[in-house]
């Protein structure tokens, strides 16, 4: 079933990234990378759960977001480093990864989980299940490869580069886990409203500095 869905939806869009040009094609590009980065996760997880026989609520809480967020997190750089390799390289000073870029990624791997978990569910889902996946868990997912992406501004400091790397990638599983957490307890409706606060203040914080960036010039 997983790889049904995968072939289903990301064969179209592989069509449509050949076609694709510039801005758009990187975006395609990564959500694409993380619908693959979904099935991945799905195998390895899998395997996880065979070998240790964990229980559905611990691999959520423990286990599941330190999975995830490697997986996501080795994608970013892999699609990162040729990229930042030209740029040094060339001497180039370029935003070579906005938040959208990797949000993308994020958004990509979320959109693949919704999918899985709607076919295999679909008896029990309604409306209020699509809001919250789409809302919630989707914004989640973006979220946390949108932070892990901020560390790539550092490459050119190297010491700051490496424990930054590391503090990120604690701070993604960290946010994951404790989304998961509250969802799963009495306050679920907090862990709802996490990512879309988050994203609130990340969309608030570009426009803030776009708007500043322009009366600079």
């Amino acid at each position: 079933m997983v790889y049904i869905i995968f072939v289903s939806v990301a064969v179209p869009l592989m069509m449509l990234l050949f076609m694709a040009e510039g801005r758009s094609k990187t975006i395609i590009g990564l959500v694409v990378l993380g619908i693959t980065c979904a099935v991945f996760s799905y195998e390895i997880n899998s395997l996880i759960k065979d070998i240790f026989e964990i229980n559905e609520f611990d691999f959520r809480i423990f286990i599941s977001p330190m999975t995830e967020e490697l997986i996501k997190f080795m994608a970013i750089l892999f699609f990162s480093f040729p990229i930042l390799f030209y740029n040094l390289s060339h001497n180039l000073n370029k935003k070579f990864y906005p938040i959208e870029a990797a949000m993308a990624l994020g958004i990509g791997f979320a959109i693949f989980e919704n999918i899985y978990l709607l076919v295999v569910s679909y008896k029990y889902v309604n409306i209020f299940w699509a809001i919250i996946r789409g809302f919630s868990t989707g914004l989640m997912h973006g979220m946390t490869t949108a932070a892990v992406s901020y560390i790539m501004t550092f490459i050119k400091k190297r010491k700051l580069f490496y424990t930054g790397m590391m503090g990120l990638l604690c701070i993604s599983i960290t946010y994951h886990g404790i989304y998961n957490l509250l969802v799963e307890s009495k306050y679920n409706y907090v862990g709802f409203v996490i990512p879309i606060f988050t994203y609130i203040f990340l969309f608030y914080k570009k426009i803030t500095t776009r708007h500043s960036a322009k009366l600079t010039f």
